[in-house]
């Protein structure tokens, strides 16, 4: 499966290497040549992930990575503009099935999901994970005290 990602930051390149190893095709797009170096280097060498220098939002950009044969654009740059953009036009433009925008905005949440864009906030998904990783009621809170005497 053909699957394209905007940023290659922690997320974008985490993802991508999973991706990858699970044998899909990939294309990471992103602005900052030196942040390809996050990156597997196997997986760059042998082409399983393709690396575009280039604006994630711009035809040229996504032309090159492939737009037209994917089935997964995932927007995770740390732009929340950008990735809204890039979306979109991946959404709208390029009929990709399935789209995946990360954004911190709740209140583009609405926008997004009424495009038919999934959008996630990767700080509420780390919250709920580190919630998750105990149960709250297990946690013994002691009662505050009375400052001052």
């Amino acid at each position: 499966m053909k699957i394209v990602i905007a940023g290659s930051g922690r997320l974008g390149s985490k993802l991508a290497a999973t991706l990858a190893r699970q044998g899909h095709h990939m294309a990471v797009i992103d602005i900052e040549p030196q942040a390809f170096e996050r990156l597997p280097k196997d997986l760059v060498e042998s082409g399983q992930v393709v690396v575009v220098t280039g604006d994630a939002a711009s035809a040229d950009a996504m032309e090159e990575a492939g737009i037209r044969q994917a089935v997964l654009f995932i927007a995770a740059t740390d732009q929340d503009a950008l990735n809204g953009l890039a979306s979109l036009k991946a959404k709208l433009v390029y009929r990709v099935k399935q789209v995946v925008c990360t954004v911190r905005d709740e209140d583009l949440h609405r926008l997004y999901e009424a495009a038919g864009i999934t959008s996630v906030n990767p700080a509420s998904l780390a919250a709920e994970r580190v919630l998750g990783s105990f149960l709250v009621e297990d946690v013994e809170i002691a009662p505050a005290r009375a400052q001052g005497g």
